[in-house]
């Protein structure tokens, strides 16, 4: 009996290590750029389905190129998608937007966002974050609560509150 013991904790203690080096120690089995195009050229047609697609903690930066387009939709990138970078192709026709607005439904100041960036490390370049909602009140086009979030030839389009900084202790760079 002790034998069988024994022998299944050995078994078990082999398969707890393969699988957690067969996670961390091979980064190359996993995809680190992506593609988001509206014309169909490229990995997928909206930015969330990228995100939603990319590894938490990931073991290498991750890139996701955006070409031109507008992308009418509500992103967030979780603060487990850290080391992200968003490349637009042009600052003017890559554009990311979407209309909430506080009072909209439940929506407050702080859910009204278009971009909801809290992965530290973010950088993004070459895009626009716009709130379409017009002269509602609050709407926010990016939210950012990431540390060290670096955003490089972008434009940020709202009407009130356009910009949402916040997260303790974090630093954005705009």
């Amino acid at each position: 009996m002790i034998l069988l013991k024994r022998i299944v904790f050995f078994c078990c203690l082999f398969f707890a290590v393969a699988t957690l080096f067969s996670q961390t120690a091979n980064p190359q089995q996993y995809k680190y750029v992506f593609t988001v195009a509206k014309d169909g050229t490229g990995d997928y047609y909206n930015i969330q389905d990228a995100i939603d697609a990319m590894r938490v903690y990931p073991l290498a930066p991750i890139t996701l190129y955006i070409k031109n387009g507008v992308y009418n939709e509500k992103i967030e990138l979780p603060a487990n998608n850290t080391d992200v970078t968003f490349i637009g192709e042009n600052v003017d026709s890559t554009i990311i937007t979407w209309n909430d607005y506080s009072g909209k439904g439940k929506h407050t100041t702080f859910t009204s966002y278009t971009a909801k960036i809290s992965g530290n490390r973010f950088r993004a370049e070459n895009i626009t974050f716009a709130n379409s909602a017009g002269p509602v009140g609050q709407a926010l086009a990016l939210y950012v609560d990431a540390d060290r979030a670096f955003f490089k030839n972008c434009k940020f389009l709202g009407n009130q509150d356009t910009i949402f900084a916040s997260g303790e202790n974090a630093k954005q760079f705009f």
